[in-house]
């Protein structure tokens, strides 16, 4: 619509294009200002507690790179669900606009009203007569293209305010819950460690002279799917670590996870007050990063569905390959 009009008035001489780059030099410098104040108001949402306290960090190039990338993400998405089409994108813009003008001039009435300094009458009534304006804009907008996406902006704001709300009282919970004023606390009298194994392995071994220094109640499961290999393991195991109790558990249906499970669950449900299990996790770490993907995971998906566990600790053993 500039172009036109600009067009039709200079007829596409050195001032139509001045009147393009003028605009083009607005429009990025609008998109910059977008960029350079959501991070830092989220991160003083979440430095208040009202968003994730990962917003309020600040990266390697000092700036609030998690804020960044929160916006561009979702100015992202926004695009390519509308298009890239301005007209459809506009509503989305306006609502937001003209409801922030009309906090920020209420805002500045409430000031006006509150502190009284020399001159508060004729600001009060500048901010105010701002704040009717833009109040009548929004709620024309919001009317008139409620159907053509200003209703998204209508509903997210509200479920924002409440998930922020909810955030922040979350962060409330878990801070009275952690706090710490000397009270007595119930100390471990016993561990019991738990090695899950499939085979034994340097990395095994290195677990098993680990879990020596922490309790001497210490033994390896494996789940036996292979009898061929069951054998062979306790042949090995009579011969290189027949201190350690190793116990076979049966898998009918070549499941891992399901029978060391239950087995934990069955040792869990024997521990006393005081009493701890710890599950240590034989890990080996591959040189590269992309060879850690051709590796079995079942260590990965064993701790995840043991973090919840009240009475059970579990921690990982690293072995560094060398080659």
């Amino acid at each position: 619509m500039v172009s036109q009009i600009a067009a039709k008035i200079f007829d596409r001489n050195i001032l139509y294009y001045l009147v393009q780059i003028s605009t083009a030099l607005i429009l990025f410098l609008a998109a910059n200002t977008c960029f350079a104040a959501f991070p830092l108001l989220a991160s003083i949402l979440g430095q208040d507690g009202f968003l994730p306290r990962l917003m309020a960090m600040r990266g390697d190039r000092l700036v609030y790179s998690n804020g960044i990338i929160v916006l561009s993400t979702v100015a992202s998405i926004l695009v390519i669900l509308y298009e890239g089409q301005v007209h459809s994108l506009i509503p989305l813009y306006a609502v937001g606009v003209f409801l922030s003008f009309t906090l920020s001039q209420a805002g500045m009435v409430s000031r006006w009203i509150r502190q009284k300094q020399p001159g508060w009458l004729p600001h009060t009534l500048v901010n105010g007569l701002g704040m009717v304006v833009t109040a009548t804009v929004l709620v024309v907008i919001a009317v008139t293209k409620f159907t053509h996406g200003a209703w998204m902006v209508i509903v997210l704001i509200p479920a924002l305010v409440l998930l922020f709300r909810k955030i922040h009282s979350h962060y409330q919970d878990v801070a009275k819950e952690l706090a710490f004023h000397g009270e007595a606390l119930v100390k471990p009298t016993r561990q019991k460690i738990i090695i899950p194994i499939a085979s034994l392995t340097r990395v095994v071994a290195h677990t098993i002279e680990y879990a020596k220094t922490l309790s001497p109640d210490i033994v390896a499961v494996n789940v036996g799917m292979d009898e061929e290999k069951v054998d062979k393991l306790k042949k090995k195991w009579a011969e290189f670590e027949p201190d350690i109790k190793l116990v076979i558990l049966p898998s009918p249906y070549r499941s891992v996870l399901t029978p060391l499970l239950d087995y934990i669950n069955s040792e869990e449900a024997k521990t006393g007050p005081g009493e701890l299990i710890t599950v240590l996790v034989p890990e080996f770490v591959t040189r590269k990063w992309w060879q850690y993907f051709l590796h079995n995971q079942t260590g990965l998906l064993l701790k995840t569905l043991l973090l919840l566990r009240k009475d059970v600790v579990i921690a990982s053993v690293p072995f560094h390959l060398k080659n």
